[in-house]
């Protein structure tokens, strides 16, 4: 399937995808730190809660723009909306790095409101195109090679963008200029994407968001499957934004790391989403097999468990000694590597879990529709991230441990699991043929 990935029908969606991707972390990432380091308030917001705001302005344009945003993409060929949308990505990142010469960080939040709502606009053509790109045996190998490259791209922003403003003096200039530098490579791939022809040319656009999103909602309701696929993948991503949320504080307050542990935590995060994208790409065999997200969901369970059992080993309290551990120590203390090892496999148990799930939900909906299910899709995993975390800071506030936090995702996951299943009878009698013929649920 290699050749899929280097393929004219192909590679041009995943760079494009790639690059976005890169630079809205690249510019997320410098900002919090320009944030979080600046005296002033901004638009009269002490710095830590703007920091935690943030996360807020980039997720609003979803809940405003989703339904609209499925519409167009129904309504005109994908990949001049993918045009579209990376044309205003140059527009926007090029305010930006105004902005970061200027010092201007209220300008900044505000660019970081519209990157958030060309994301949602990209969002419906990222996934509902590659049906159209793509044979029935490559649509679970594209879509782990989306998801591969999504989270190595989130990885390496991140990582830039801290690196590039933090250089002396003209750090910020070079984070502007990174982020056009990176829109202007999203665009020229999103030119390379292949032209095709609307799904619903004669649909009518409803600019007021409020009523066509109950549609979308319906929409994406009218088809079992494709309503437990979409619910499973919200429910990971609440599970991922909690987690994200707790490595820092997980690394730095209850392992006593550095903060080159908790940087190694949240690239182990990455990656292994990444990776097992990569294993269910392997596994599926060219196939789509959704019980895959069975053995996904629990992995889930059974290595947050296991973080929980592991808890604070004695070596990582003794080393510590009243200090953060450096890398090296932490990796030299007994019981380190398991708690690695069980962040790892606990990412990459989420990357076979939601790519069977992805394709599910590009499979079963209508082709005219696809678009807009895709922006229901975002809607519901916006509502899920932002309830994900109120539950989150809910839990801290009671004084609960990290660790019996992590345990109380493994039971809710479990759960979660088990409802998926019981509305998805589909998915338990599949389990047996996972490396065998090709499962009777998508015929």
């Amino acid at each position: 399937m290699n050749s899929l990935f280097f393929s004219r029908r192909f590679a041009p969606l995943f760079w494009t995808q790639f690059s976005g991707a890169f630079n809205d972390n690249v510019f997320r990432s410098a900002l919090v730190i320009l944030i979080t380091f600046r005296a002033a308030n901004v638009f009269g917001v002490p710095p830590a809660q703007m920091v935690a705001l943030c996360g807020g302005v980039f997720i609003v344009p979803f809940f405003l723009f989703s339904a609209t945003a499925g519409q167009v993409s129904d309504k005109w060929p994908m990949n001049r909306v993918a045009v579209g949308t990376k044309i205003w990505e140059v527009g926007v990142a090029l305010l930006a790095a105004a902005g970061f010469v200027s010092n201007q960080v209220g300008m900044l939040v505000v660019c970081l409101f519209f990157m958030g709502m060309q994301s949602t606009f990209f969002g419906p053509v990222k996934y509902a195109i590659i049906p159209a790109l793509v044979s029935d045996e490559e649509l679970v190998s594209a879509n782990a090679w989306v998801g591969m490259g999504t989270f190595v791209a989130i990885l390496l922003g991140t990582v830039t963008g801290g690196a590039l403003v933090a250089v002396k003096t003209i750090g910020p200039a070079l984070v502007g200029g990174a982020a056009v530098f990176l829109a202007l490579c999203g665009w020229f791939a999103s030119t390379r994407i292949p032209g095709l022809s609307p799904a619903d040319p004669e649909l009518k656009i409803a600019w007021n968001p409020v009523g066509p999103t109950w549609r979308i909602l319906a929409i994406s309701s009218r088809e079992k499957t494709v309503l437990a696929a979409i619910l499973g993948i919200c429910w990971f991503w609440m599970l991922g934004i909690m987690a994200l949320s707790l490595i820092p504080p997980y690394g730095r307050d209850f392992l006593h790391g550095s903060e080159a542990v908790v940087t190694l935590f949240l690239a182990l995060f990455s990656l292994g989403v990444g990776a097992g994208a990569m294993v269910c790409r392997r596994l599926s065999g060219g196939e789509l097999k959704p019980s895959l997200a069975v053995f996904g969901g629990l992995g889930i369970t059974l290595f947050a468990g296991d973080l929980y059992l592991a808890g604070l080993p004695a070596s990582l309290a003794a080393a510590a000694g009243g200090e953060y551990l450096s890398l090296a120590a932490f990796l030299s203390a007994p019981g380190a590597w398991r708690i690695a090892a069980d962040l790892l496999l606990f990412s990459m148990s989420g990357g076979l879990f939601i790519i069977p799930l992805y394709a599910v939900v590009q499979k079963r909906s209508r082709a005219e529709e696809r678009s807009r299910t895709i922006a229901s899709l975002n809607v519901q995993n916006a509502g899920f991230m932002a309830a994900g975390s109120v539950l989150l800071a809910w839990l801290l506030s009671r004084g609960l441990s990290i660790p019996t936090i992590l345990l109380l995702f493994a039971a809710a996951n479990l759960a979660a699991l088990a409802l998926l299943c019981a509305a998805w009878p589909e998915l338990t009698r599949a389990m047996g043929h996972v490396f065998g013929r090709k499962e009777k649920v998508l015929d």
